[in-house]
């Protein structure tokens, strides 16, 4: 098992390992956002449609969320620490592998082993980070890498769609490289805690929740949510060249990234005020009309701008209510916590849940207090 961290030289501090955790979550966001900015780039140089250029972002996207639970049970029998130094260096490598693709074909294949790397390297990195925390630290230690993935879609993807448009989309690709090495070769030299190997689960007991229809529902509303705002936004660079008329697109990035991040927060009070059921219908609505305008606003770069900025701040709300009915789910199940349970805030547990039953990762957690068995369940991040 990987230490909790709580040795009296840790008491009350955040051990540094965890920031180099978090800057590999930004190299992973950062990848998963900068393809929409450096889209046109892409398709002019290697020749692809448009259409075809934007399943770069797909693949990628598929083997991150598809893939998740086979790597975990086929992974399940290795040391969690050296299962996530593996992936955050094969994932460097896939990304260099993308900077020097010569072909198109061979770009779309990097793109689903990076996509396999960040499935596995994700979660380790949160249960990881919690565990080189001592218990009193675990939340800021769980938000400190999760705040890797967030500043990516504020700064990350801004950052490498600006680099992609002066030195090149290949060198935006070469500043995830040199992210994710750093934090490697960082995490290399400063060595984790080894760990056990989990119990192996099979990928059918991991699977089982999707045979749930009252979570499956609970889900379809961020599904759908996703589906929308994604398959837009990975054309948002070509549609912002087309109607607005500029080529670097950096900036309307990091208005829209700044929405997600003030949505996030503001969501979350307005859910806790008002509820999350309420929440749902008017956000949505609004978000067909975001969208619906958004051929006719992008026409201006101030329009494009002020409409972004809502876009990015409105999304996050669909993502609440199906957090709180996951969390029902499971309190109904009864196999994940037991009476004497006290979580600190839903989210905590969506996190714990996420790691716990999908990549069935051995801790010890304050969240998770007293449990005596884990259910298998359908991961839910309500981060971005």
């Amino acid at each position: 098992m990987i230490p909790d961290g709580s040795s009296p030289g840790q008491t009350g501090s955040i051990n540094p390992r965890i920031v180099l955790l978090a800057l590999g979550m930004f190299a992973l966001g950062t990848d998963a956002f900068v393809i929409a900015g450096v889209l046109p780039l892409i398709t002019k140089e290697t020749s692809a449609p448009e259409a075809l250029a934007g399943q770069l972002v797909t693949v990628f996207s598929l083997t991150y969320g598809l893939g998740a639970p086979v790597l975990a049970a086929l992974t399940g029998r290795w040391s969690a620490s050296r299962v996530l130094m593996i992936a955050l260096g094969v994932f460097s490598l896939a990304n260099l592998g993308s900077a020097l693709a010569p072909t198109f074909l061979f770009l779309l294949l990097t793109r689903v082993l990076a996509g396999c790397c960040a499935a596995l390297y994700a979660p380790l990195a949160y249960t990881i980070g919690t565990q080189l925390s001592p218990p009193e630290k675990r939340g800021q230690a769980l938000a400190l890498v999760v705040l890797g993935l967030t500043v990516a879609t504020v700064f990350g993807s801004p950052l490498g769609t600006w680099v992609g448009e002066h030195f090149g989309w290949r060198l935006s690709f070469g500043l995830i490289v040199a992210l994710a090495g750093v934090a490697f070769l960082a995490l290399l030299v400063c060595g984790l805690p080894r760990a056990d190997a989990s119990s192996r689960v099979s990928l059918k007991a991991r699977l089982a929740p999707i045979t749930e229809p009252y979570l499956l529902l609970a889900l379809l509303p961020g599904l759908l949510w996703n589906l929308g705002t994604y398959t837009i936004y990975t054309y948002i660079a070509l549609l912002l060249g087309n109607n607005v008329h500029i080529t670097d697109v950096s900036g309307p990035l990091i208005v829209f990234g700044a929405g997600v991040v003030i949505g996030n927060w503001s969501g979350g009070m307005i859910s806790d005020r008002f509820g999350p059921m309420r929440l749902l219908l008017p956000v949505l609505v609004a978000l067909v009309l975001v969208e619906v305008l958004l051929s006719v606003a992008m026409t201006t770069l101030i329009g494009s701008i002020v409409l972004l900025a809502i876009w990015g701040a409105w999304g996050p709300c669909p993502l609440f209510p199906s957090s709180i009915v996951c969390s029902a789910w499971h309190q109904h199940t009864r196999t994940l916590f037991s009476p004497s349970t006290t979580p600190r805030s839903i989210w905590e547990l969506q996190v714990e849940r996420y790691l716990a039953d999908w990549f069935c990762i051995p801790h010890r957690s304050p969240f998770l207090a007293g449990s005596e068995q884990v259910a298998p369940s359908l991961p839910y991040s309500c981060c971005c």
